[in-house]
């Protein structure tokens, strides 16, 4: 049985929500499930996330594109220019990075390595020579699409013998948001935390983020406030769920016709067959 792979990529989902909300909301601080603690230990100001879903089961569209995918491929570094960004796209994610004056091949290549290494679990990344990166796929369609930017070329390409069906993917999840403020105030207090969280889903520059990682938001639910006593102090807090869908592609591997033969029947123009033949492709 082969084995079972999910297409949908939660460690992005994971990652871009809080790059996303760390930002929009500093200084405060930005956590998934974050343990129980005392009123003293919590931060000043404290943003709590709990994926509540999956809501929806995966959606696969029926009809896919045959692709070939790279059993394996070396990405070279071969000129660097501080003016020119240098960027790498596999299976649709890109890696970028930005030469600065005095940089090596090697030092560009490591930089691009260390991205591509780190998001990239199903790709084998490695150096080659000074100023290459040796992609190898772990499993047929693990490397189904590599597009480079000027400065940077692809060598020692191997395609796979096999061909694999791409499909687009989606999945909804639910994500819990708790905004928590020691702050008394609406000013800074929880309120404040939940407006500029709301916020940042819809500002242009962040949602670029999540829009990177195919993550995007569908709807949001009311904001309600859970603010009390708790024990000799009072707890500013305010909790909402998001519904979000991640795109993504998956890839099952189909066989390939590797030659055919055709019949050829040649007609009059009264529909009588005249001549046969057979031809072999390729």
């Amino acid at each position: 049985m082969p084995e079972i792979r999910s297409p949908i990529r939660l460690d992005k989902l994971q990652q871009s929500i809080f790059d996303v909300l760390s930002e929009a909301l500093a200084p405060a601080q930005v956590a998934w499930g974050y343990g129980e603690q005392t009123f003293e230990a919590f931060p000043d100001q404290f943003c709590n996330l709990q994926l509540i879903g999956p809501t929806a089961s995966i959606r696969q569209h029926r009809q896919g594109v045959p692709v070939r995918p790279l059993t394996s491929a070396v990405v070279r570094v071969t000129s660097i220019d501080p003016l020119q960004r240098l960027l790498v796209e596999i299976n649709r994610g890109e890696y970028v990075t930005d030469p600065l004056p005095g940089d090596t091949v090697t030092d560009v290549r490591d930089a691009l390595l260390a991205q591509i290494d780190q998001d990239e679990p199903d790709l084998t990344v490695t150096a080659d020579g000074a100023d290459g990166i040796l992609l190898v796929s772990t499993y047929v369609g693990a490397l189904w699409s590599l597009a480079l930017s000027p400065g940077l070329t692809a060598a020692s390409v191997v395609p796979s013998p096999t061909c694999v069906l791409l499909t687009d993917v989606t999945r909804e999840f639910s994500l819990g948001v708790q905004c928590f403020a020691k702050g008394r105030e609406p000013r800074n207090g929880a309120w404040d935390l939940c407006g500029r969280a709301l916020a940042a889903f819809e500002a242009d520059d962040l949602g670029d983020v999540l829009d990177r990682a195919g993550v995007g938001l569908r709807r949001r639910g009311p904001a309600v406030d859970l603010s009390s006593i708790a024990g000799a102090h009072w707890e500013s807090r305010i909790s909402f769920d998001l519904a979000l869908y991640m795109r993504s592609r998956a890839t099952r591997e189909i066989g390939v016709i590797e030659g055919a033969n055709i019949l050829l029947n040649y007609t009059d123009g009264a529909g009588n067959t005249v001549a046969t033949n057979t031809a072999t492709v390729p």
